[in-house]
């Protein structure tokens, strides 16, 4: 019995050692270079490798080593001045590290620490070596000196198995400007004598920036870094304050990105940047940069990818069983790398999830689910999401009450043309925030009542949304029948001091039967607060509809404002029986007792394609008819001749507003205006427009926003 127990004991010590640890599979190269007389170890011998063509400098134990390497066959060459090259090849083994103790033979009595240096067009001195690798001492000369090259000695001794040292010092001041070659000998005399000759180079410059090149190629690229060389290879004739390499997701990054900085140094060199925490599966461009009392110069572009997350492939339409990691919490949230554990989210709708790299949902239909968490895209994209399902509140999430930043939707195809509040990150939003997140319409994102580029519905109080681009590639469209926007069909009863709605831009032509906006169909209040305070928006693509469309805003219910905001808008208007609702900015205004519209520092250009009677900026019977509840501050349009309707009379609240039909120079004439306004707009930077004003061809200058 005691026996069992014992084979018992032994059964479970085997499973507690059945967790498997992480293996290493890269391979290393190590080992010291030696002189073969003498056994001492040497330093400055260049240890490369081949096909990885890496090379290294052994340090003053003579000791090297290569890591990272990847399993197969390798040549390791050795070279050293004064020395026999020698070589050898080895075969590498995933996970095992390889010892070669390299013995190199001397060559003479007397050898150098480097028989060619260059100075470049700063450095001004170098200490050179030399070895006595003999049994007897060795004495030596310097010669043939140009006036330019200062020695510190003519001679020297050099002991038995030892070393001595003099300095060569450029002075440039006696050479002009140019590129200066010249052999410097060395003859010595011992146990053998010879002559040994130094290359000298060096060259005298103009002042300018230093000029850098950067590598072809990275080293060791992974899934959140990567290593990269560069080479300084003139200083341009003032000490480099700083230099290394500068990246970002963005073509011909500067220092003003990320970048490193590997301090000061006054020659040409090679150097090397390692660069960690970046995004998975993500293409970075990079540039080395050095930088000189003259300024800062930049090698080639370099483009780079990081590997891809293990497991994160297209998605095969199944839910995962678990995340990559964390713990759902705002200092741990759950990790995200695959469409499996984004569909998990639903079953932990209100933790907190960051996404690790890219994902591609592979244009499988996607289920929406409620949302209350937080999701941090963390930059990364979801790509090809596709959403046709016959039912209302449609898009990444149903029901949104969370927060969403940092991400990127790429590839959208929502088909629910019979049911209502569709949008690509939620079909319906209730007090949520989101943030910088980028969407980019493919097809057609297709719904029947409150459809929009990033929701369907946002209802509030509490409205956070800023930050955002939607953009339409050639198919992208955003269409429905009533309530249509470029990024909310209807923001429903925000409050102003909860609301927040800012720096949002929309590039997509937006399509429906009525209440259309190139940013929002329509906002609606029930309640004596200010509605809502759209700043900063943008809006540029085509507009078309039948009546209540606006290039901002198809219609306010209840009081809203409209600040430093700008339409490039084509409105194409169709079967408009009323006539009325047509507007570069804002459609129309259904006042009640809640309140009215104020527009202020605002311009649209473009295009109203329209028998009937429409505004540049607000529409005209709308505003006519109830203009004390509509006011318009600092304001201009270019659209056709609309600035005559909304201006055809005397208006206080038409205040300091002009058309590129009243004036030869808009920006000078609303520089004139004394507004408290001011502070919106930079006079100084002006854009062109070209058009006719009474049959005659002209071009005015007209002011963009300060934002811009």
């Amino acid at each position: 019995m005691k026996y069992i127990k014992f084979i018992f004991f032994l059964f479970l010590l085997g499973l507690s050692s059945c967790a498997k640890d992480i293996v290493d599979l890269t391979c290393t190269i190590e080992g010291v270079v030696k002189d073969e007389d003498s056994g001492l170890s040497l330093a400055n011998c260049e240890v490369q490798i081949m096909p990885s063509n890496y090379s290294i400098t052994t340090a003053s134990d003579g000791f090297y080593t290569f890591t990272g390497l990847e399993a197969g066959t390798y040549t390791v060459t050795y070279n050293r001045s004064g020395y026999i090259s020698d070589s050898r090849t080895v075969i590498l083994k995933a996970g095992e590290t390889t010892r070669i103790e390299m013995m190199l033979k001397a060559k003479s009595s007397f050898s150098l620490s480097e028989n060619l240096y260059d100075f470049g067009d700063l450095e001004s001195s170098k200490t050179f070596v030399c070895f006595n690798n003999s049994s007897s001492d060795c004495s030596y000369t310097i010669s043939d000196l140009p006036e330019w090259i200062i020695a510190n000695k003519s001679s020297g001794t050099v002991k038995a198995n030892s070393s001595d040292s003099f300095i060569l010092t450029i002075d440039r001041s006696k050479v002009g400007i140019g590129q200066y070659n010249h052999n410097v000998a060395i003859n010595y005399s011992g146990q053998k004598s010879g002559t040994e000759i130094i290359l000298i180079k060096m060259s005298k410059v103009e002042y300018t920036t230093p000029s850098v090149t950067t590598a072809s190629q990275s080293s060791s690229v992974g899934e959140t870094g990567f290593s990269i060389e560069g080479t300084i290879t003139a200083t341009g004739g003032s000490q480099v304050t700083s230099y290394g390499h500068c990246w970002s997701t963005n073509q011909n990054p500067t220092i003003n990105d990320q970048c490193t900085n590997l301090g000061m140094t006054n020659k040409i060199c090679t150097f090397k940047s390692t660069i960690e925490d970046l995004s998975v599966n993500t293409t970075y461009y990079v540039r080395a940069y050095a930088t000189n009392s003259q300024g800062t110069s930049y090698g080639e572009q370099t483009i780079i990818k990081t590997k891809a997350a293990e497991g994160s492939g297209p998605w095969d339409g199944e839910i995962a069983s678990s995340f990559a990691g964390g713990s759902g919490t705002a200092i741990d949230p759950y990790i995200v790398k695959t469409g499996g554990q984004l569909l998990l989210m639903k079953e932990y709708s209100d933790k907190y999830f960051k996404l690790a790299n890219d994902i591609d949902l592979n244009n499988n239909n996607w289920l929406p689910f409620i949302f209350k968490g937080n999701l941090n895209g963390n930059g990364n994209t979801i790509y090809n999401l596709k959403i046709s399902r016959p039912k209302d509140n449609q898009g990444l999430f149903s029901d949104l009450s969370g927060t969403v930043e940092n991400i990127k939707i790429d590839g959208v195809s929502i088909n629910a043309p019979q049911y209502s509040n569709i949008g690509v990150i939620a079909g319906v939003a209730t007090n949520a925030v989101i943030n910088n997140c980028e969407i980019v319409i493919d097809n057609v994102v297709l719904g029947n009542e409150n459809v929009g580029g990033a929701v369907g519905i946002f209802n509030g109080p509490d409205v956070k949304l800023s930050n955002c681009k939607i953009n339409g590639k050639s198919n992208g469209q955003i269409k429905g029948n009533r309530f249509i926007g470029g990024i909310v069909g209807c923001l429903n009863n925000p409050q102003i001091y909860n609301t927040k709605t800012d720096n949002n831009h929309v590039n997509i032509d937006v399509e429906g039967y009525c209440y259309i906006g190139g940013c929002y169909g329509c906002i609606t209040t029930r309640s004596s607060i200010v509605c809502a305070n759209i700043y900063k928006h943008s809006y540029r693509g085509r507009i078309k509809g039948s009546t209540q469309i606006g290039g901002i805003l198809g219609i306010t219910y209840g009081e809203t404002d409209i600040l430093a905001c700008k339409t490039n808008v084509e409105i194409e208007v169709v079967d408009n029986s009323e006539g009325q609702g047509i507007g570069g900015i804002l459609g129309s205004s259904s006042v009640n007792s809640y309140g009215g519209c104020d527009i202020a520092c605002c311009y649209s250009t473009g295009n109203i394609n329209y028998s009937g009677n429409y505004g540049g900026i607000v529409d005209y019977k709308t505003f006519s008819s109830t203009r004390t509840e509509i006011n318009i501050y600092h304001c201009y349009t270019t659209i056709n001749d609309g600035i005559d309707y909304i201006n055809g009379g005397t208006y206080n609240d038409l205040e300091e507003s002009i058309s590129v039909y009243e004036t030869s120079d808009v920006s000078k004439t609303m520089s004139e205006f004394y507004s408290k306004y001011a502070e919106y707009w930079n006079y100084k930077n002006t854009w062109i427009w070209n058009g006719e004003v009474n049959g005659v061809q002209v071009s005015i200058p007209c002011p963009k926003l300060a934002w811009e």
